[in-house]
């Protein structure tokens, strides 16, 4: 889960912001700002820069066999600038 939190402290050793009305501490991360985007996984806290999309599953495609011992001749060099 990734949410915008509002920045409490923010000084060189370390910045403090509001998760869900809990105070989660982090080291500075040495820039002026007002908020931060959050991540929670695992009950583990980090400062990511963006909010990460949903990552949603491809239909898996069936495809027909393929014979991996038939080659395509190989053609000369002087066939193809020709």
């Amino acid at each position: 889960m990734v949410k915008e939190c509002s920045v409490i402290l923010n000084n060189d050793r370390v910045t403090v912001v509001r998760f869900n009305d809990i105070d989660i501490q982090f080291p500075s991360i040495k820039r002026d700002a007002k908020a931060v985007y959050v991540q929670r996984e695992n009950d583990k806290y980090s400062i990511v820069d963006k909010p990460r999309k949903a990552v949603t599953k491809r239909k898996k495609i069936e495809t027909t066999d393929l014979n991996m011992d038939e080659q395509p001749e190989k053609t000369e060099w002087s066939e193809i600038t020709e």
